[in-house]
């Protein structure tokens, strides 16, 4: 029997902390072949890091006590521009059933804090796949500011 599509109003959105890295460990090893998969410890400095200078947009999905995708945002120098602050995003995962509502509410909510921040969005994607989900969630994506540094290395 099909399961029913998870709706948006029965999931739950905070911000993702250093003491939900395990909590992120799992996901990714769930969704990701293990070549992508996080490294406990460059997660935790990473968030404790942006935790600890104000930078830490990440965002975490709930479904009850169940993790079901987040964010790594944090506010970072821009490859670009010398001297400009971004907001970086280092990673996301969604579990597959819960991809049509976590990834544009995700995706929503980091292109929120952009203009909340005054800043611009870039991003490293790791495929092309990639690139096109966050440009077909979101139409707000490069109106907003986001830049596409390039494809992270293999």
């Amino acid at each position: 029997r099909a399961q029913r599509a998870p709706q948006a109003a029965a999931l739950r959105q905070r911000h993702l902390t250093p003491d939900d890295v395990p909590a992120v460990l799992a996901l990714d090893r769930e969704v990701f072949p293990p070549a992508f998969w996080a490294k406990a410890a460059d997660l935790h400095q990473q968030l404790m890091w942006a935790e600890l200078k104000g930078e830490n947009y990440s965002r975490a999905m709930f479904d009850g006590d169940q993790l079901v995708g987040y964010t790594v945002v944090i506010g970072h120098p821009s490859v670009f521009g010398l001297g400009d602050r971004v907001l970086f995003v280092l990673r996301m995962a969604v579990r597959l059933r819960y991809r049509r509502v976590v990834v544009p509410a995700l995706i929503q909510r980091f292109s929120r804090d952009v203009i909340v921040a005054g800043r611009h969005i870039e991003a490293r994607l790791r495929e092309t796949n990639s690139l096109r989900t966050v440009q077909r969630f979101s139409g707000s994506f490069r109106r907003y500011g986001g830049r596409i540094t390039g494809r992270a290395p293999q």
